[in-house]
């Protein structure tokens, strides 16, 4: 089985929730980071081994609230300058993930892809989505009136990078 990586690096300063797709907000603990993470699409450090797990998702598309047909695993690491995003995202048919894109800011929302919104005002109105797909082709905008409005001009300081490998780890 492959299995694909996601990685978001975000320089930004301040405490941070993933905002998912469920009634009551998740939130997760950040692993803590000395050292260099490498942004390669892989999560070979030992801090991500250590870094605690969000895997309690549900689906929007095609059942709203529905169960994932495969896991993913969030994995957030922290230091004072930067925040590290990784994805892991199982899939049990790799030959059929849908991905196309890979300029910046283009319209990936027709391939798989995975979404972060950080609300980091706690207000459910503004906030900062980043997305990426397999390719790495990364999408971002800020979030205003209660989600409804998405600036895309907005363009973050970030990096991301995806690797699909056939060991699934």
């Amino acid at each position: 089985m492959k299995i694909f990586y996601y990685f978001l690096s975000i320089f930004l300063f301040g405490t941070f929730f993933l905002q998912g797709q469920v009634a009551d907000r998740p939130t997760l603990a950040a692993g803590r980071f000395l050292g260099e993470i490498r942004i390669d699409g892989y999560m070979d450090e030992e801090e991500w081994k250590n870094a605690p797990v969000l895997n309690t998702f549900q689906t929007t598309v095609p059942i709203e609230k529905g169960v994932p047909s495969a896991a993913t695993l969030v994995r957030v690491l922290v230091n004072e300058k930067s925040l590290i995003i990784g994805i892991q995202c199982e899939d049990p048919d790799p030959d059929k993930i849908v991905r196309f894109s890979k300029l910046r800011d283009t319209d990936i929302s027709n391939e798989d892809h995975v979404k972060v919104v950080i609300d980091p005002f706690l207000d459910g109105q503004s906030g900062y989505i980043l997305a990426v797909n397999a390719n790495a082709a990364r999408y971002d905008a800020l979030v205003s009136n209660r989600g409804e409005s998405e600036n895309e001009d907005w363009d973050a300081i970030w990096e991301a990078r995806v690797s699909i490998n056939e060991s699934g780890c």
